[in-house]
Parts: structure tokens; sequence; C-alpha cells
């Protein structure tokens, strides 16, 4: 796909045009793009079926996120897999990026999608000690006792003790 960026200046962008954007967080470029272009820049996937929204979550770029995450009004591109089934939200809770993950659920992600090995964000939260994202999932209604297919549960909570115990696996 190619993509015709200002009219008054007729330039042609590629796709690794715009995923090398995603990947170094060039906010600038999106916002330059008109509504229609963005739509069209969602639907892009690169050979692991990630999307611009997956690369720039990937890579931490809050700005590029909240332009893309914005401008998919069906949070269609929000919930979509990549080849493994990550979800933007698996990557912004892998990596601990709490502003991210904001963005996203505020944006309409699913916070109990899971990837083909049956593990939502919560598991990846919980798995690297990322307590604060761990309790946001759950305040987002994140399924506590959901296992993957391993049979690996998230959390246990233990409100007696208003405690909140993660697996590290």
């Amino acid at each position: 796909m190619a993509m015709e960026i200002d009219s008054a200046k007729p330039t042609q962008m590629k796709d690794d045009d715009l995923f090398k954007a995603a990947e170094s967080g060039d906010s600038e470029l999106f916002k330059s793009l008109s509504e229609d272009q963005l739509v069209k820049a969602l639907a892009l996937r690169n050979e692991d079926r990630r999307s611009l929204l997956h690369v720039a979550v990937s890579s931490a770029h809050a700005e590029v996120v909240k332009i893309l995450s914005a401008a998919d009004s069906s949070v269609s591109g929000i919930n979509c897999g990549d080849e493994e089934g990550w979800v933007p939200l698996h990557s912004a809770a892998s990596s601990g990026n709490i502003d991210i993950v904001e963005i996203l659920l505020s944006r309409g992600a699913n916070v109990n999608l899971k990837n083909d090995g049956g593990r939502t964000a919560l598991h990846y939260a919980a798995s690297k000690g990322h307590l604060r994202i761990a309790e946001i999932l759950i305040s987002h209604n994140a399924k506590i006792n959901a296992k993957d297919k391993v049979g690996a549960p998230h959390c246990t909570v233990q409100p007696a003790q208003g405690t909140l115990s993660c697996a590290n696996s």
C-alpha cells in the first residue's frame, strides 16, 4: 500500500515507512495523516501479523498509541492479535508500561482476551511482577482465576489480608 500524505506535495509513503515511524515514535507523521489514511494504516500488518499499534506499544511510544487507538473507532485493531494471538494489551502489560495499558483500556481493549497460549494480559503482568498493572487490569474486570493452556492461574486474592499474590511463571 502506498499512501499520499499531503496532496499539496505528493509523497508516497510505503508500509515499511509507517512501521518504522511507529517503532521510532514519530507521532508527527501520524498526526499529519487524514482520518481516512489513519483508518487504512490501522489495517496494515507486517510479516508477523503485527499492526502499527502492536509496534508502537512494543516500542513504548504512548503518543503514537494514543493517535492510532483514537482512530480505531471499532476497537478491532486494539483487540486484534498477531500471529501468536498477542494483542497490544498483552505487550503493554508484559513490558510494564502503565500509561499504555491505561490508554488501551480507555479505548476499549478487552482485558480478558487470550493469546494462543491461553494467556491474558493479567498473566503477563503477574508473571513479570507488574503488580500495579495487575491491579489496574483487575479493576477493569480481568478474570483473576483464569488459567492458561497449561493450567497456570494468574493471581490469588486474599481479601482478608488485602493482598494480591501473583504467579511468577
